[in-house]
């Protein structure tokens, strides 16, 4: 008897270790960052890549610290690939406003729109 209980606490423990999971993670798969964003809203640009404002081409740097955007703060920045051709997309706030600005590689503004 005391030998089944033995091997039955040794399973028992190892499947326990088996479904043991990972808890110094601070984020769960499905809150970890994506290479790759995909919006819902409808937006024309559909899937972009999410980059990091350092990541912009200069001439955009140029046209986001020229006095066109003076006072608004670059938050987010996304690149895109269409029909062979680079864009990117980069969301400003100023206060309480936000916009998003879309330019082409060479830092020209393709598109501006407001959000709410």
């Amino acid at each position: 008897m005391k030998k089944l209980l033995v091997a039955f606490c040794f399973m028992f423990g190892a499947v326990v270790a088996v479904n043991a999971q990972d808890t110094t993670s601070t984020q769960s798969p499905a809150t970890q960052p994506s290479s790759s964003y995909n919006t819902q809203q409808g937006d024309e640009w559909g899937e972009k890549e999410v980059i990091a404002i350092g990541d912009l081409p200069a001439a955009i740097s140029t046209q986001l610290q020229g006095t066109s955007y003076s006072g608004w703060t670059a938050n987010k920045a996304w690149r895109k690939e269409k029909e062979g051709k680079t864009f990117y997309a980069v969301e400003l706030k100023k206060g309480n406003e936000t916009k998003k600005v879309k330019f082409d590689a060479q830092g020209n503004v393709v598109k501006e729109k407001d959000k709410k």
